[in-house]
């Protein structure tokens, strides 16, 4: 089922043909079939959301299409993982986690600076692999990770969510951008300084709060390990290189089916995908242990993906459900005045709504749009760019600590830790310092520029 969506989801990019229906009622015979082998934090939260978002649609009496739209609304991440997970099968036959853990042991000298590496590597991946990134960091950096790290399932867990939920308030393809500037007519050019600056003193604040964590050096025996490897550091770089002309190639068949105005962000993010993948795929066909590898993918990666699709669909009936209902415009009145009133303390405000509604389950795309016209119709004492990356922030801080976050949800799977954990206990206490310095920075924006 699986498989045949993300197929599905392939074939729509065909002009005239529609598969939301079909899509749909693969999507609801994955939650019946598949909801009995979810394990318990997966089933309660699939079981409580798909039953609110159920009530409130036959309590208000909704169409079978907010139905459907609900069902597909997070399926897409469900199906660029079966994708990109394409990836971990060349990435496994050919050792390339071997080849990067041999040059992470000869370049970095303590587990404080593979920390930083494995930020970046992440953050500039998710800039244009968007949920993909996951799988695909896990597979090259997962091996050495867990030889390096002191406490493997922390460290992977946050480099990976952190500098993962900082891409969605600069990358001009994120869907939180898209939304923002079009619910806002805020320009994303403007919007650029500010939001990175939020990202680079976001990263630099993770490393410094995570440092303590992380051990000065790395153990003697890998060392040895790096010393004694069989491999020549020209191959290694060559092999490195190639993995390099992978990603370049992605990008920019990326950017020529957007010049061709092919599919929204994420299919054309899924299509590009799925030719690079199947090319390289198709070159180690007869390479031994192919098959072996391709049996890992059916039965254990595409397994992993089940709970987080049958959880998807959970959290997007619930999302649009409440859309649909009218309940959220019923707080505009409340939003009006609070706006009017708070001065500039609404940016901060305006980030914690983004927040607390995400913490209870509520997609922040939904917000982002909603509350966005509401705030960009009134008279404010600042810039439409400013009330765009205040949205954008909160969204941000929602992504690395809402235990109902895609990004925490797949973390948590692959690394075999809780939500929970991923999340708020993770990086609670990382989130509300820079919730302190990110909106001190903006306000100090708004004033100043």
């Amino acid at each position: 089922m699986l498989i045949l969506i993300a197929a599905l989801q392939m074939l729509s990019l065909l002009e005239g043909v529609e598969f939301k229906p079909a899509i749909a009622l693969l999507g609801a015979l994955m939650v019946v079939f598949g909801y009995n082998l979810l394990n318990g934090n997966f089933k309660r939260m699939a079981g409580s959301f798909f039953a609110l978002g159920a009530i409130i649609n036959i309590y208000t009496g909704q169409p079978l299409s907010v139905w459907i739209d609900g069902v597909n609304y997070m399926l897409n991440i469900a199906a660029i993982l079966v994708i990109m997970q394409l990836f971990t099968i060349p990435i496994k036959l050919d050792n390339y986690a071997e080849t990067l853990g041999y040059l992470i042991l000869k370049t970095f000298k303590s587990e404080r600076g593979v920390y930083v590496f494995t930020m970046l590597v992440t953050h500039i991946f998710a800039a244009f692999l968007l949920f993909g990134t996951i799988p695909v960091m896990l597979s090259l950096l997962g091996d050495p990770l867990k030889k390096i790290a002191t406490d493997y399932r922390r460290f992977a867990s946050t480099a990976l969510t952190r500098s993962y939920a900082m891409v969605v308030s600069w990358a001009p393809g994120a869907v939180n951008i898209l939304l923002v500037v079009s619910a806002t007519g805020a320009r994303w050019l403007e919007m650029f300084p500010l939001s990175i600056s939020l990202t680079v003193m976001g990263l630099a604040l993770s490393y410094f709060m995570q440092r303590k964590h992380l051990s000065r050096e790395l153990l003697p025996a890998l060392e040895e390990d790096a010393g004694a490897s069989s491999q020549s550091t020209k191959k290694a770089y060559r092999k490195i290189l190639f993995i390099v002309g992978i990603v370049a190639g992605l990008i920019l068949l990326i950017l020529f089916l957007e010049h061709l105005a092919i599919g929204d962000n994420t299919k054309r993010v899924m299509l590009a995908s799925l030719i690079m993948a199947a090319g390289w795929l198709v070159s180690f066909a007869r390479k031994e242990g192919f098959k072996e590898a391709v049996g890992e993918y059916m039965n254990i990666s595409l397994v992993k993906t089940i709970d987080l699709a049958v959880l998807y669909v959970s959290l997007g009936v619930f999302s649009k459900s409440l859309e649909a209902s009218g309940i959220l415009p019923m707080f505009y009145p409340y939003v009006e005045r609070l706006a009017q009133s708070a001065g500039l303390l609404i940016l901060p405000i305006t980030a914690i709504i983004v927040f607390v509604l995400s913490m209870i389950g509520l997609h922040p795309f939904i917000i982002i749009v909603v509350l966005g016209k509401m705030l960009a119709s009134l008279d404010l004492p600042f810039t439409k760019e400013t009330l765009a990356v205040s949205i954008l922030f909160g969204a941000t801080l929602a992504y690395m600590t809402s235990p109902f976050a895609g990004i925490v949800l797949t973390a948590a799977k692959y690394l075999d830790i809780t939500s929970y954990q991923a999340g708020v206990k993770w990086n609670g206490l990382y989130s509300a310092v820079y919730f302190i310095l990110g909106v001190s920075m903006i306000i100090l924006w708004s004033i100043f520029m």
